[in-house]
């Protein structure tokens, strides 16, 4: 079934590994890795602005939004067509006040399951494959090809956290590797990850024909 999906293709763990090894030479700064990982007194991780997917309810979520100084402008959607994961889709702006490895240029957003519970949080960030690599090896590793891109999704499964970066399909490794990453924080381990954890024991190289 994976193989059927946008023609998916397996990134190149072997190279990146490589790649891996000479960042590692380099002063370690992991972007915001940590700060989105890491407890808080009001939630365990994965939490975000003390909002814990799977525990917290849209009312706390609002309120919790509309109370910080790193948020401007809320919204919220009802309806289906918006999100595949649920019925309700609140997403808002940043004020210019949110940390530096926020990308203030793209809004959050949170999806709310039919029974008013939290199930995913979404955040663009100035954080970098490289950056995650580093903090601890990926349970799933996949890219998907399109035409004039390249979809990489990175997932970590015990934080429940799913990594995401288009980039061009031609650009060196380490050039990939430093590209920023959007977060979703209460992802969950899809049920062929079997699957993609063999395929991840031996990976294929990158097929580049479209780069000729």
């Amino acid at each position: 079934m994976c193989s059927a999906i946008l023609k998916l293709i397996f990134l190149p763990t072997l190279l990146f590994m490589v790649v891996i090894g000479f960042i590692r030479a380099q002063p370690y700064n992991d972007h915001g890795v940590q700060a989105l990982l890491s407890p808080t007194d009001e939630c365990a991780a994965p939490c975000f602005l003390g909002i814990e997917p799977g525990v917290t309810p849209i009312d706390t979520v609002l309120a919790r939004l509309e109370a910080s100084e790193w948020i401007e402008d809320v919204e919220i959607f009802y309806g289906n067509t918006l999100t595949s994961t649920g019925n309700i889709r609140i997403q808002w702006t940043w004020s210019g006040q949110q940390p530096a490895y926020i990308n203030g240029d793209v809004g959050g957003r949170i999806a709310v399951s039919p029974n008013g519970v939290v199930l995913s949080i979404v955040v663009f960030t100035h954080t970098q494959l490289a950056d995650w690599f580093l903090y601890q090896r990926p349970d799933i590793l996949v890219s998907m090809s399109g035409r004039h891109d390249v979809l990489h999704m990175v997932g970590y499964g015990q934080q429940q956290v799913l990594l995401s970066v288009n980039t061009l399909p031609c650009l060196p490794p380490v050039e990939q590797l430093e590209a920023g990453v959007w977060v979703e924080l209460g992802w969950s381990m899809p049920r062929n990850t079997r699957l993609v954890l063999n395929l991840l024991e031996h990976p294929t190289l990158y097929d580049l024909e479209f780069c000729q």
